[in-house]
């Protein structure tokens, strides 16, 4: 049997088929059409009888519904392809199936700092998916008022403050031309930049030690990925501001997935 598996992320969109001769590609996420991404797949493999796809948004049921950055709503692959099985999940909740099976543990949160800002949470190894499978969406809790608007409409999204496309917007704001953390680290009015950033970050992690209470809460992500040192902020913002009973008992660590969503949505098409 041959897989595929997918990770649609807010920037990239990563495809790799598993079970005959090697085969990947990654693509710009923008303007992705992700009939003819199938289409084509399918051609090229035939023998392709699975698909698990993680999602930068909103999924019910196997049908994507919406995302903040992403132009896709309301598309039910299923429908489009009855002869194969596909199985669509949210890139967060697919990174807590990776996580959780990396990690070995049944109670685990995991914060994901990219383009966006999310989490997922596994309990007793079960995946909490809420009534409409949207539980975990941290990145929408209001958080402070930033005059800019995040994907979703509102302009007090923790997102706004706390990931890569926040910090993009505080950026282009203080008319700093300054893409990553380090460029901002630059200037006196980058560093406060990075700074709110970091509180963001943190509150974001102590909300969810506070509230889950996990065992572990793995922090991951692109923009994580290329600052570890993040992690040592998180721990001590977390530390300090978090219930102490949770704190007590929670492990923080850095992911040691290449691509957590990307693996979650392998284990979806198995």
């Amino acid at each position: 049997m041959s897989i595929a598996f997918i990770d649609w992320g807010g920037t990239h969109f990563r495809c790799v088929v598993e079970g005959c001769e090697p085969f990947s590609f990654e693509k710009s996420s923008a303007d992705i059409d992700i009939v003819y991404e199938l289409e084509t797949l399918f051609s090229k493999f035939g023998h392709i009888s699975r698909v698990g796809i993680s999602f930068a948004g909103q999924v019910h049921n196997n049908i994507i519904l919406s995302a903040p950055n992403i132009s896709a709503t309301n598309i039910d692959l299923n429908a489009y392809f009855p002869s194969k099985s596909i199985f669509v999940q949210n890139d967060l909740k697919c990174a807590a199936l990776a996580e959780a099976a990396y990690f070995k543990e049944d109670n685990i949160g995991v914060l994901y700092v990219g383009t966006g800002l999310g989490s997922a949470y596994i309990e007793n190894g079960r995946l909490i998916c809420g009534e409409s499978n949207v539980a975990g969406e941290i990145g929408h809790i209001p958080y402070r008022t930033t005059g800019e608007k995040c994907g979703c409409g509102k302009d007090n999204c923790l997102e706004l403050t706390a990931s890569g496309s926040g910090l993009i917007k505080m950026a282009k704001t203080a008319n700093l031309d300054a893409k990553t953390i380090d460029e901002l680290l630059k200037s006196e009015e980058g560093k406060k930049i990075v700074e709110e950033f970091v509180g963001g970050v943190g509150y974001g992690a102590s909300l969810i030690v506070t509230m889950l209470n996990p065992k572990i809460l793995v922090i991951g992500g692109g923009i994580i990925k290329t600052n570890e040192w993040l992690v040592g902020e998180i721990k001590e913002y977390v530390g300090k501001n978090g219930f102490k009973k949770s704190v007590d008992t929670c492990e923080i660590k850095l992911s040691s997935l290449e691509n957590g969503s990307l693996e979650g949505a392998r284990l979806l098409a198995l």
